[in-house]
């Protein structure tokens, strides 16, 4: 049997179809099932603030704002207030001695206050449960038992007062549930130093 050119051709016209078919045929089930798998493994953690006193989605709040939850402290292994501003963008949270106790100097987008002088408000507001803490004296504190810490940039005078030209820094406790669960942390440090963290929900 003799094949004529032209037949040739025209058969090699044909075959990058003929492959291109193929492939997604036998790539189509391999999509699905990644498909189906990022949907089942891909999902993000949902998380509620209350940064406007009403709770709502981290996503659906018109705010710029940054919530670290207490999974974040514990897997960051942040234990002082000021840690939290290493995944605050456009933020700088620093520790600072101060006469009558620890303090944190907050700076957001370039405004703060360095001074723990009882005439002066910082530019950033720190509000603890909701309760303004009105000096920076202080504002260094632990991270035991924080539900979240939720920090919005720019001027929040609307909520928050005056106090909050720059931004604010809310730490929210966790609430008693009652669950009868605890934990105990013991951290060895140098000179016979035992460092000693302990949490129950009655």
């Amino acid at each position: 049997m003799k094949t004529s050119p032209r037949r040739i051709s025209r058969l090699w016209r044909c075959a990058p179809g003929g492959f291109a078919a193929l492939g997604a045929w036998l790539s189509g089930p391999v999509v699905a099932a990644g498909a189906a798998g990022a949907d089942q493994t891909g999902q993000l953690e949902e998380v509620v603030v209350t940064a406007e006193y009403r709770e709502e989605k981290l996503q659906d709040t018109p705010v710029a704002i940054t919530a670290i939850t207490a999974h974040d402290i514990d897997q960051r292994s942040f234990s002082d207030s000021f840690e939290v501003g290493y995944t605050v963008p456009n933020a700088s949270f620093r520790p600072a001695q101060a006469a009558f106790g620890n303090t944190m100097t907050a700076f957001i987008r370039g405004v703060g206050q360095y001074d723990f002088d009882f005439a002066f408000e910082p530019g950033v507001g720190v509000y603890v449960d909701d309760v303004y803490q009105p000096f920076t004296m202080g504002t260094q504190m632990d991270l035991m038992d924080m539900d979240r810490v939720e920090v919005l940039r720019g001027p929040q005078g609307t909520l928050f007062g005056r106090g909050s030209i720059g931004g604010v820094v809310r730490l929210i406790s966790k609430k008693a549930e009652g669950t009868d669960t605890g934990y105990i942390d013991v951290t060895p440090g140098s000179y016979k130093r035992i460092d000693l963290r302990a949490g129950y929900d009655f």
